[in-house]
């Protein structure tokens, strides 16, 4: 039966695929055929019928051909019946946001923007000799609206203490009609956490990382609403990679 819908779709059989037709199911069923299938790399979407946009058939596994559904990720803005996607991430410095939003970048082929990065830049420039406030974020927030208009998949990886600084990101997915995920990323091993902040080193030229003392008293607020939390205590950046994938896909279908 799959073998011949693959086929039907246009593309080759899948290995170890499972079928779900997430929002027919009873919810208990959808949610654990989700999570089953949401934890494998790739997706295909194929419409239950000719025209039809509300509801999708959803086949995952890993594929027997790559080059035959790369399109599937690159083109993952599919999820939000095509509009753009902008995935915010936030918590405090080496609990493996960067690595995190790097690997799903590269995986889904969205835009990276790095505060840090735009931050140092910003700082390098001649005739810069203030502390760096808000500018960083006032430039991702504009690099960000810019890629979104164009139907791009946006990523923003910084540590987003404030309710100020989420609530701008919000309303830049609001003005450009984007699907807006937060993503909250934690370590719930204060040992763990404290020897990465100790033992990394900065991949931005000139930027000075943070002491662990300095990690543990900047201001980190409590969040007011739902998002995802990822916990990298123990876990492998692909492992992190995996549930945030699977928890997006979650939350797409069900929005």
């Amino acid at each position: 039966m799959l073998g011949a819908l693959f086929q039907e779709a246009g593309f080759l059989s899948f290995r170890a695929a499972c079928v779900a037709t997430a929002r027919s199911l009873p919810r208990s069923a959808g949610d654990e055929a989700l999570h089953a299938a949401a934890m494998a790399r790739f997706v295909v979407l194929v419409p239950l019928a000719p025209k039809s946009r509300s509801r999708m058939r959803l086949y995952y596994g890993e594929p027997d051909a790559p080059d035959k559904i790369g399109w599937c990720m690159s083109n993952w803005s599919v999820f939000s019946n095509s509009r753009p996607v902008l995935i915010v991430f936030a918590g405090l410095p080496a609990t493996g946001k960067t690595s995190i939003a790097r690997e799903l970048c590269a995986r889904i082929g969205a835009v990276f923007l790095r505060i840090d990065t735009i931050e140092q830049a910003i700082r390098n420039s001649p005739g810069v000799s203030q502390a760096i406030n808000e500018e960083g974020y006032r430039v991702a927030f504009a690099v960000a609206g810019d890629n979104l208009r164009l139907g791009r998949i946006v990523i923003s990886d910084s540590v987003n203490p404030v309710q100020e600084s989420r609530d701008a990101w919000m309303e830049v997915g609001r003005l450009t009609n984007s699907f807006f995920i937060e993503v909250e990323v934690v370590c719930s091993d204060a040992e763990s956490h404290r020897q990465r902040v100790e033992t990394r080193e900065a991949s931005i030229p000139g930027l000075i990382l943070p002491t662990w003392e300095e990690v543990v008293a900047r201001e980190y607020l409590p969040w007011s609403r739902d998002h995802i939390v990822i916990d990298t205590a123990h876990k492998t950046v692909p492992d992190s990679v995996d549930e945030l994938h699977a928890a997006i896909m979650s939350l797409a279908l069900r929005s």
